[in-house]
């Protein structure tokens, strides 16, 4: 749902206020990072603050499974000649919302954690699905010294999540004192306008994973390319589902062990995720 004060703003108002956000947070902090996916989003905010000539550390959180999803961003840090980091999460958890369920990393941020969630979905004829206990709940963890002052992040006011829901933002700017602060220099952007700005500048589009139809930008529904979602089973995970065929196991019967995991409330998100 577009929010009504953001229509009111014309494209070049947006991105003057994203650049002159991104200018002033360059100039004053010691050592400032671009946390990106690579999606349509992240393009957009990469582009805004490589007019400045930095060349910020990328944070780029990605699973091990399954490269084809991360052809396109392979392609952008090589032809954008970026520099990436990744970390593991300190801890998993677990949220289900209408027998979906996401499997929730928990990434030290400072003495703060940011969640950023590995979304599940069903595996196309040609996949292989992933066991989502074993490959994603019980991946590797660890402890990392974040050394960046402050992260720039590609969420927008108008966003809303098919899990998390809408997650507006009340300023472009917040200043943490135990973890790195954020800035949003996206906030006053919409979809319709991270479009018009990728068209506009002819940015790379990943589109093996977006599509153009009738007009109208979007999200294709196979998922075989998009790095939010892996095809998983959860089967023994979802609470109340009961004894179920564990594919890894060739069919055998496994119990239900959603009584064991842990699960993440909703109400706890904080969302510094970017799309």
């Amino acid at each position: 749902m577009e929010l009504t004060w953001l229509s009111n703003m014309t494209l070049e108002i947006k991105i003057a206020e994203g650049l002159r956000l991104i200018s002033n947070v360059i100039s004053q902090a010691k050592n400032p990072a671009v946390m990106s996916s690579f999606g349509k989003d992240s393009m957009v905010m990469l582009h805004l603050i490589r007019n400045f000539g930095h060349n910020l550390s990328v944070i780029f959180h990605r699973e091990p499974f399954f490269p084809k999803k991360y052809r396109f961003a392979n392609s952008v840090i090589d032809d954008w000649d970026l520099t990436v980091r990744d970390y593991p999460p300190s801890h998993t958890s677990l949220l289900e919302k209408n027998g979906i369920v996401e499997v929730v990393n928990s990434y030290g941020v400072g003495n703060r954690s940011v969640l950023l969630p590995t979304g599940t979905c069903k595996a196309e004829k040609d996949e292989v699905p992933l066991c989502a206990l074993h490959d994603l709940y019980l991946k590797p963890t660890g402890s990392y010294s974040f050394p960046w002052d402050v992260v720039f992040v590609g969420h927008k006011s108008s966003d809303v999540d098919p899990v998390w829901g809408a997650v507006p933002l009340n300023a472009d700017y917040a200043n943490n004192i135990d973890c790195a602060s954020a800035a949003y220099p996206l906030r006053h952007f919409t979809d319709a306008d991270i479009w018009e700005y990728t068209e506009k500048f002819n940015l790379p589009i990943n589109h093996s994973r977006y599509e153009k139809i009738d007009g109208s930008w979007g999200q294709r529904k196979d998922m075989r390319f998009n790095p939010d979602y892996f095809p998983a089973c959860t089967a023994c995970m979802v609470p109340e589902s009961g004894s179920v065929p564990c594919p890894r196991l060739g069919g055998s019967i496994v119990s239900n062990i959603s009584d064991k995991l842990r699960w993440l409330p909703k109400q706890n998100f904080s969302h510094m995720t970017s799309n």
